[in-house]
């Protein structure tokens, strides 16, 4: 899975990304994921931030470009996206628009930029909902935000925060 990660972020039409991998060597799973994301602040250099999550992979070839287009026009803060959750549907769902809900919202659904992202990295629960408590501290405040009507990802295999 982590090969079709990569694969879809080398099909950008636009390769200017960079991609940090936060390596979990000792198989605790998406908790510890999300709690030494909290600690690469400094070491992100981009000017916004997406995750995704080894499982996922982005099916929008044009991503990189749409943000940069997207900045360009209005320079938002926070750019929400859809994702393709399997069986679990299209996130988010019924809550497109409005604050985020628990259990319909993922990782890559969202692109923050990385100052917000600093500051709000102290939010990841070591939970499998530290997606949603990191995004809610965001709408918390009063940010700009872009409603970016696309599914941009696809998980590509529904792990359930374990191990894998």
């Amino acid at each position: 899975m982590l090969a079709n990660n990569i694969a879809s972020l080398a099909r950008q039409s636009d390769p200017d990304y960079e991609q940090i991998f936060v390596v979990d060597e000792e198989g605790r799973g998406i908790g510890e994921s999300y709690r030494r994301l909290a600690l690469l602040g400094e070491d992100i250099a981009g000017d916004f931030v997406l995750i995704l999550d080894d499982d996922d992979m982005l099916i929008s070839d044009s991503l990189i470009a749409d943000l940069k287009r997207i900045a360009a026009q209005g320079d938002p803060d926070v750019v929400m996206l859809r994702m393709d959750h399997g069986p679990r549907g299209v996130l988010p769902s019924r809550n497109w628009q409005k604050t985020p809900v628990i259990g319909d919202i993922g990782c890559s659904a969202f692109i923050v930029r990385r100052g917000i992202w600093q500051r709000h990295a102290q939010y990841f629960s070591d939970s499998y909902a530290g997606d949603f408590d990191f995004i809610n501290s965001i709408f918390a405040c009063d940010y700009e935000i872009y409603w970016f009507d696309c599914i941009a990802s696809r998980v590509q295999r529904i792990s359930l925060g374990q191990p894998e």
